[in-house]
């Protein structure tokens, strides 16, 4: 095989073990190495640290570009909401809404952080440098849930920012 249809193979290959969940460690198991070889003599198998290293990367690039590509110039609207993980994690997530479809965007631990307004609002903000650098949208509004700390976030945010739509959400009335 030549040099760009082995990178193609190995780039194929990393996505079908993401695709079903494989453990990384498959790829250097004896028996799956001797069966691709005995099918694809010509074929070089890549090891576990290539595959979840430089493919990896590389098929996260290449999704993170498809959606730059599909959503790049176009209005969001973003959303904070705190909650708890199944590890009973604290955390805050940021997630935009473009034409109906939801992109989470960033998830912060805030184990051993006070959840205030203040603090809210500085996630908020970088957030949404984050979408408007990463993503290249065009941040029009923000919805928060109704607690104390979500109401002073969007008293601020709305201060910092004062084209901003600065809702909080119904469902948390």
């Amino acid at each position: 095989w030549d040099e760009p249809c082995q990178q193609q193979f190995a780039h194929d290959l990393c996505k079908v073990f993401v695709s079903c969940n494989i453990s990384w460690n498959v790829a250097d198991h004896t028996e799956f190495r001797l069966s691709l070889r005995k099918w694809l003599p010509n074929v070089v198998v890549p090891g576990r640290r290539s595959l979840s290293g430089i493919h990896l990367n590389h098929a996260a690039m290449e999704a993170h570009n498809g959606v730059v590509t599909h959503i790049g110039g176009q209005y969001a609207m973003g959303q904070y909401d705190g909650w708890k993980n199944v590890a009973k994690t604290n955390l805050v997530s940021s997630v935009m809404s473009i034409k109906y479809e939801p992109y989470l965007v960033k998830t912060h631990n805030m184990t051993g952080k006070l959840k205030t307004g203040d603090h809210i609002f500085e996630l908020i903000k970088s957030d949404i440098h984050h979408m408007e650098e990463t993503y290249k949208v065009q941040v029009i509004g923000w919805c928060t849930n109704d607690g104390l700390d979500g109401k002073k976030a969007c008293r601020l945010l709305y201060q910092f920012l004062t084209y901003l739509i600065v809702i909080a959400c119904w469902a948390h009335q």
